[in-house]
């Protein structure tokens, strides 16, 4: 495979692996978009339990920030841990008497650390607070894992001895810890209806004021971690970065393709003589030079003529012409005419001059090939 079909075919490789990734990458944002939205329908949204508080008698609206005043329920949508900041922000909200739910996908960023149990999808799990009307009612958890805590202040559903959906107070206000919040996706709900049940049943039991506020902070980067600004950069430009990497991959290694591989060493080939021949005659017209030119072919003549005739090449021209017509049969007598020429040359034009030089030079070429030719040699 030649060096070039080698380049085009990485440089080819290269696209094909960009474009899949990117691909890839636009499908994950996509997704971002629609997980645990309030208003999305996707399999990953949360339009489903957004519908059930509404026929339940809930005002639900989102926000983007946190709620000026407390008279309303918080629904805190977390997929990562919040920042020590963002912590802080809303835990101090709480404390000043705001109720916040949080439906955390992985551990819960408003209580303290909690442990990581292995369950099994899809299993169901009874509560043991018949007080709060939740002891006919299952939930159904979504994964293989949860987050847990073994000694909440108040715990609704737990495995074994330990909770993963669990009440705390907190100054003035209180936390609810959903730690399953896929179990509420429009997904889980198709399946197992009764989970919004046991949200619904919750929610009367504490927050009775009929309003809630889904405050989404899934896929939340913390903008003021600086310890996590480069790798945040590569993952909002990686395709850029991705890119620029091969680039510099495909270059450093053309640059390199050299290194320790004998390249052939190519030697330049002279011209033919007729082209050089013409190309001075042209550079000798321009000059104006004529005579020169023609002085040159004159002798050029005289000398093949001699190599022909076997006669020294000093010897007067008309007799090298003789000769030469001896051994030829009389066959350039016309040569003799240039001899007069040569003994007393005149000014010519451009015409004359042309004329003569390639007369004089088919003559030489002539006598080459004749030189060569069967017959001078048997002779």
């Amino acid at each position: 495979m030649s060096k070039h079909k080698v380049i085009m075919g990485l440089v080819a490789l290269g696209l094909l692996m960009g474009i899949l990734l990117f691909l890839s990458w636009v499908s994950l944002s996509q997704k971002k978009l629609v997980a645990y939205d309030a208003n999305s329908y996707g399999p990953d949204g949360l339009k489903a339990l957004d519908l059930i508080l509404k026929k339940s008698g809930y005002q639900v609206t989102l926000v983007h920030s946190l709620p000026v005043n407390h008279q309303s329920l918080l629904i805190l949508v977390t997929t990562t841990r919040l920042s020590a900041k963002q912590q802080k922000t809303i835990l101090t909200w709480v404390s000043a008497g705001g109720n916040v739910l949080e439906l955390a996908s992985s551990w819960p960023s408003l209580t303290r650390e909690s442990d990581i149990l292995d369950v099994t999808a899809g299993r169901p799990f009874q509560s043991d607070a018949a007080n709060l009307n939740l002891s006919g009612l299952t939930y159904h958890i979504s994964k293989n894992w949860v987050p847990v805590l073994d000694d909440p202040e108040q715990g609704f559903y737990e495995v074994g001895d330990q909770y993963f959906i669990y009440r705390s107070s907190y100054g003035s206000g209180s936390i609810i810890n959903w730690n399953d919040i896929a179990g509420l996706t429009n997904r889980y709900l198709k399946t197992f209806p009764d989970n919004a049940a046991v949200l619904v049943t919750l929610l009367r039991s504490f927050y009775p004021s009929g309003r809630v506020s889904f405050y989404n902070m899934a896929f939340v980067s913390d903008n003021s971690d600086t310890d996590w600004r480069l790798s945040m950069v590569f993952s909002r430009y990686w395709i850029v970065c991705l890119l620029a990497l091969m680039a510099i991959i495909l270059l450093i290694w053309k640059l390199a393709a050299r290194f320790g591989r004998p390249r052939p060493l190519i030697l330049a080939r002279g011209r033919p003589f007729d082209e050089f021949v013409y190309s001075m005659a042209g550079l000798f017209q321009q000059a104006k030079i004529y005579q020169m030119v023609l002085d040159n072919l004159w002798r050029d003549l005289l000398k093949a003529v001699a190599e022909l005739t076997h006669m020294p090449v000093a010897a007067a021209p008309e007799q090298l012409i003789a000769g030469l017509n001896v051994h030829t049969g009389n066959h350039y007598r016309s040569l003799s005419d240039f001899c007069s020429y040569f003994d007393h040359p005149t000014k010519l034009s451009k015409e004359q001059f042309l004329t003569i030089a390639l007369q004089l030079d088919a003559y030489r070429k002539e006598l080459t090939e004749w030189r060569k030719s069967s017959q001078f040699v048997t002779k």
